[in-house]
C-alpha cells in the first residue's frame, strides 16, 4: 500500500471524531493526543478535502456542507475497517467454507494429513483440502500468486518474503528389514559404515556433512544402494534387501506396522542433526484469519501425531 494512502487511513479516525465531537478539545480527548496535535490534524484534513469541514458559528463549531455531505461514507468506512477485524475475532471454523492448496513432501503428507483431514471432518465440515506433492525446492511464485495457500516439509532455505514455522523436529534411526542377520543385538558403527544404503533424496546438507564426518573417521567408502523420492519405495527396498535406509523415527514407526521392518537406533558416534519440518506460507496470507486458524490446527495435529 503506497506511504500516501496508509497516512489517509491513519486520518479516518481523527476525522471521525473531529466531526462527531465538532469541538477540537473533545475530540483530542477521544484520540488520546494533545490539542496542538489535533489542531494540527483538522489543519491536514482541510487541506486534504479542500474544505474547512468546522467552521465557527457563535461559539460553537459546525459542519460544513461538505462535512456533513462525507459523515455517512466515513462511518460506512469505518464500520468495514469494525467488520474486518471483528471477522478475524469471530472466525467459526464449524461454518467455515473454503478450500485449502497445500503441497506437502510424501513424508510428511503420510504423516500429518490424514489426521488433519479427520479434525476437518469433526471441527470444519465445509473446509477441504486440495494436496499436492511438494517439490524440491520451495515454490515461492506458487505461494506468491495464490496457487497455493501452504507448503509444508524440509526446506533449509526460504526467501524473504515467506514465512514459516516449524511443526515438529525428528531424530534420525535407522532401518533394516525385519529378519536382517547382522542387527540381533543393535546397530555397532562398523555395521553402519560397511552397510549399503537406500537414501530417501536428498539428505539434508547438514546430514550430508554429518555423514561424510562419520565414514571419513571410519575409513570406509559410503554404499550407496539406491537412491530414491519416496520414502515407500526405499522401505520396500530394504524390506527385501540387506540395505538399510535413514528414516526419522515418527516414519519409522508409522511404516513399521506395513513393512516387515526393524527400527534401529544409530551407533552412538553417528551425531546427525534432527529433521525440521516447516508449514510456509506468503506474506499475503499471513493476516488471513482462515489460514492462521489452518496454522494453528496443522500445529496441533503434529502434536498427536508424534
Amino acid at each position: 500500500m503506497p506511504d500516501e494512502r496508509r497516512h489517509h487511513l491513519r486520518l479516518l479516525g481523527a476525522l471521525d471524531a473531529l466531526l462527531s465531537e465538532r469541538n477540537v478539545t473533545r475530540a483530542a480527548a477521544r484520540l488520546h493526543l494533545s490539542q496542538s496535535a489535533t489542531s494540527g490534524t483538522l489543519a491536514q484534513l482541510r487541506v486534504l478535502f479542500k474544505d474547512p469541514l468546522l467552521v465557527r458559528v457563535g461559539r460553537d463549531l459546525e459542519l460544513t456542507a461538505r462535512a456533513r455531505e462525507m459523515l455517512p461514507m466515513l462511518r460506512d468506512a469505518l464500520a468495514g475497517v469494525d467488520r474486518l477485524f471483528a471477522a478475524q475475532k469471530a472466525l467459526q471454523p464449524s461454518t467455515l467454507k473454503r478450500q485449502f492448496r497445500i503441497a506437502a513432501s510424501d513424508v510428511v503428507g503420510q504423516l500429518l494429513v490424514p489426521e488433519v483431514v479427520q479434525r476437518l471432518a469433526l471441527e470444519a465440515p465445509g473446509v477441504t483440502l486440495k494436496v499436492s506433492a511438494a517439490a524440491f525446492e520451495v515454490p515461492e511464485k506458487m505461494l506468491g500468486n495464490g496457487t497455493l495457500d501452504m507448503v509444508i516439509g524440509h526446506y533449509e532455505e526460504l526467501p524473504a518474503d515467506l514465512r514459516a514455522m516449524t511443526l515438529y523436529e525428528s531424530r534420525l534411526v535407522a532401518v533394516a528389514r525385519a529378519a536382517h542377520p547382522s542387527f540381533k543385538a543393535g546397530m555397532a558403527l562398523l555395521q553402519f559404515v560397511k552397510s549399503a544404503q537406500v537414501v530417501v533424496f536428498p539428505h539434508s546438507a547438514a546430514v550430508e556433512e554429518g555423514l561424510r564426518r562419520v565414514f571419513t573417521a571410519a575409513a570406509q567408502p559410503f554404499k550407496l544402494a539406491a537412491s530414491v523420492q519416496q520414502l515407500s519405495l526405499a522401505l520396500a527396498i530394504v524390506e527385501r534387501t540387506d540395505s538399510i535406509a535413514l528414516v526419522t523415527e515418527p516414519m519409522a514407526r508409522l511404516y513399521a506396522k506395513t513393512y516387515a521392518i526393524q527400527i534401529l537406533e544409530l551407533p552412538k558416534e553417528v551425531r546427525l542433526p534432527k529433521v525440521r519440518v516447516l508449514a510456509i506460507w506468503h506474506e499475503r496470507t499471513q493476516s488471513d484469519s482462515a489460514c492462521a486458524w489452518l496454522r494453528e490446527l496443522l500445529r496441533d495435529c503434529a502434536c498427536t501425531a508424534l
